[in-house]
């Protein structure tokens, strides 16, 4: 005998096993079951957001993307891919479907100021990928603003 299934517009949902019995004259049953793996492209599900912050501060910028297979993320800084060093690390979780990373730049500089995304890939878009929304990092050199307003409060005060 033949048989055969047809899924006309493949989803998400369909990724699941299907199986087939079959029963003969003699009433015996035979079985076989497929796996159904539905690839998908990523999609940033988070991007990183605005941060300002002082100099030496702690900045951490996180991304979290959805795909089949899972997303490999990648960090960009002003366009160009950044990589770890003692100053910046990057910590990424690859679950089944869905990538967390998280960017975190130890003791913030002048020279960290900038546009900061996550890219996401996997093996269905070879070649291409997805960027995440644009998170600026504004660093400040330090709060003497602050302080020099407050001073000339309390001298016209007194």
């Amino acid at each position: 005998g033949y048989a055969s299934l047809t899924i006309l517009e493949l989803v998400e949902a369909d990724a699941i096993d299907y199986t087939l019995t079959v029963v003969d004259s003699s009433n015996r049953e035979t079985s076989v079951t497929a796996t159904v793996e539905v690839q998908v492209p990523p999609a940033i599900l988070l991007s990183p957001t605005n941060t300002t912050d002082i100099i030496l501060s702690t900045v951490q910028l996180s991304c979290s993307s959805r795909g089949w297979p899972a997303p490999n993320i990648t960090w960009l800084k002003d366009g160009a891919e950044i990589l770890c060093s003692d100053a910046i690390s990057i910590s990424t979780f690859r679950g089944e479907r869905q990538t967390v990373s998280t960017l975190v730049i130890g003791e913030l500089k002048l020279e960290n100021a900038g546009s900061y995304q996550c890219n996401a890939s996997n093996e269905l878009i070879i070649g291409r990928s997805v960027l995440s929304d644009t998170a600026l990092i504004t660093v400040l050199r330090e709060l003497h603003y602050c302080v020099f307003m407050y001073r000339m409060y309390m001298y016209i005060i007194m």
